[in-house]
C-alpha cells in the first residue's frame, strides 16, 4: 500500500508536498509528548514512539533531502529525550550529527540541537566532541526563553569537569544550572543536576 501511494504521490507530482506534511506531522507530535518522555506512570509515550520510529527516520530523510532546516532540527532535538531513555545513543548522536551539517536560519534552534547532541555524546563517552557541541551550543543559549537549554548545556560541562576529577569547578558549574533550572521551572533538569550534585559532594 505504501509503495502504490508512493507511485501515485509521485506521478501526481505530490509526493514533496505530502513528505513535508508528514514531517512537520510528526516534529508537532514529539514536540507534544517530549515533556512526557520517560516520566514514570507513563510507559505509553515510550510504547507509542518506539512504534513511530520508522515513521520519524523517514520524516528526518525526507527533511535533510529537502533541506527543510527548521523541521528536522526540531524533530532530531524533541527526539533527544526519546533517543536518551531509549538507549539509542548512537543513533541519536548520527541523525544530529546529519541534521546540524545543514546550514540553520534559526539560530536559537540549532543551539538546542547541540545541546542534545552534546549530552547524547556523554552518555556514549565521547567527551572531545560533546564538549565542543556543548560549549557551541551554550554560547547560542543566549534568549531569556532558552533557559532550560543553558541548564542543560551546564550540567554536561559539569560532567566534563567531574570527569577530569576537578570537583570544585563541577560544583560551581551544576550549581549555577541548578538555579538556572529552578527558575526556569524544569524540574527534570533540575532532579538531574542535584543528583550530580549529591555524588560530588560525596567524592569531596
Amino acid at each position: 500500500v505504501r509503495q502504490l501511494a508512493g507511485i501515485e504521490l509521485r506521478a501526481l507530482g505530490e509526493d514533496d508536498e505530502m513528505a513535508a506534511r508528514h514531517r512537520t506531522w510528526f516534529a508537532d507530535r514529539v514536540e507534544r509528548l517530549e515533556p512526557a518522555i520517560g516520566r514514570s506512570g507513563r510507559p505509553e509515550i515510550m510504547a507509542d514512539l518506539a512504534a513511530d520510529q520508522d515513521n520519524v527516520r523517514r520524516a528526518i530523510t525526507t527533511g535533510i533531502v529537502a533541506g527543510d532546516d527548521t523541521v528536522t532540527l526540531r524533530l532530531c532535538t524533541a527526539m533527544a529525550t526519546f533517543w536518551t531513555s531509549h538507549g539509542d545513543w548512537t543513533e541519536g548522536c548520527e541523525q544530529l550529527r546529519t541534521a546540524l551539517e545543514m546550514p540553520a536560519s534559526d539560530v536559537r534552534l540549532r543551539g538546542r540541537a547541540l545541546v542534545a547532541l552534546g549530552n547524547l555524546l556523554l552518555l556514549r563517552g565521547d567527551l572531545a566532541e560533546a564538549e565542543v557541541r556543548l560549549s557551541e551550543g551554550r554560547r547560542l543559549a543566549t534568549d531569556p526563553d532558552d533557559a532550560v537549554v543553558l541548564a542543560r548545556a551546564l550540567a554536561g560541562e559539569g560532567y566534563l569537569e567531574f570527569r577530569r576529577s576537578h570537583l570544585a569547578e563541577a560544583q560551581a558549574v551544576w550549581q549555577e544550572a541548578l538555579e538556572i533550572a529552578q527558575h526556569a521551572g524544569d524540574e527534570r533538569v533540575a532532579a538531574g543536576v542535584l543528583r550530580s550534585l549529591a555524588i560530588t559532594a560525596a567524592s569531596c
